[in-house]
């Protein structure tokens, strides 16, 4: 008996693992396209073309954190989620204040079901750049993810504070308030 308890618990666990990896890879995905559909740059495109290095392998790209940033943006387009997470680290030992490889570091450790190192690297991308909605929007999937749906709420909140216009954040708050209330 025991024995089927436990095989059941770990298909279910299995199968929350695999569906919550395609959470946070949506998550990444749903805002790139909110940026598309909307004509702005996604930031990454800026430090890509904006940050005046040369993309080839020289020693003096391995200093600068933007490398590594966009290195680890294309190993977690590549699904290299191990290296992209050691990519994103690299470029925040090389600048501690990065917010957005906090965050995109985040995301990655939500691939990996780290939930709450993930809530650390958002609570600093929010800490460097609290006008950055999709950092609220982040950490609020993953309270919500993790049952903490008064945090969650708070996170949506604000997100559709800063971008009113992103209608994604207004649906995700919607739908935490709708599973808050039906307690």
């Amino acid at each position: 008996m025991t024995n089927n308890i436990r095989s059941l618990a770990l298909l279910l666990r299995a199968r929350l693992f695999y569906h919550m990896k395609k959470i946070c890879i949506l998550s990444l995905c749903f805002y790139r396209l909110a940026m598309i559909a909307q004509n702005q740059p996604i930031k990454r495109h800026a430090h890509t073309y904006d940050s005046g290095f040369d993309h080839k392998n020289n020693s003096s790209n391995f200093k600068n954190p933007h490398y590594w940033f966009n290195k680890g943006l294309k190993d977690t387009d590549a699904g290299n989620f191990d290296e992209a997470l050691a990519d994103f680290t690299k470029a925040l030992n090389l600048d501690s204040a990065y917010a957005d490889a906090y965050n995109y570091r985040g995301l990655v450790k939500c691939h990996f079901f780290d939930y709450y190192k993930a809530i650390m690297d958002f609570d600093k991308a929010i800490f460097y750049n609290p006008k950055e909605a999709a950092n609220y929007n982040n950490r609020g999937a993953v309270f919500e993810e993790i049952n903490m749906l008064e945090a969650a709420i708070k996170d949506y909140r604000k997100a559709v504070t800063l971008s009113p216009h992103i209608k994604r954040y207004t649906e995700n708050l919607d739908a935490a308030l709708a599973k808050y209330n039906s307690r």
